[in-house]
């Protein structure tokens, strides 16, 4: 019995969402770039507003597919591992480099 997956398709823009609180009015947010932005009261002008600003914000900044670059391999990033590992052993970094050091050579798109 083989049952085919359904894919959802992917959104071009995130989804004004509401966040229910009880005995408090219900909160809007949109979530871009995997964080989460509160824009006041539920389904107010207000709320509305900053949520479109909030996207025409992420259409001119370019940040609309953000993706990393493809040109960075394992080796280099075993080589920046490993220059990490080196600072550990002279004493002057005692934590490991963020998960944006991966960042560091994409493009803005």
């Amino acid at each position: 019995m083989n049952r085919k997956r359904r894919t959802r398709a992917k959104k071009k823009f995130p989804s004004y969402r509401r966040q229910r609180r009880r005995n408090q009015s219900d909160l809007a947010f949109v979530e871009i770039d995997g964080r989460r932005r509160y824009l006041g009261v539920y389904n107010t002008p207000q709320s509305r507003e900053q949520y479109h600003r909030l996207l025409a914000e992420r259409e001119t900044s370019g940040n609309a597919a953000r993706v990393i670059a493809d040109d960075i391999t394992v080796l280099e990033i075993a080589d920046m591992y490993m220059e990490w590992r080196r600072t550990i052993t002279s004493g002057t970094e005692r934590r490991p480099p963020s998960p944006s050091i991966l960042l560091w050579r994409s493009d803005p798109c």
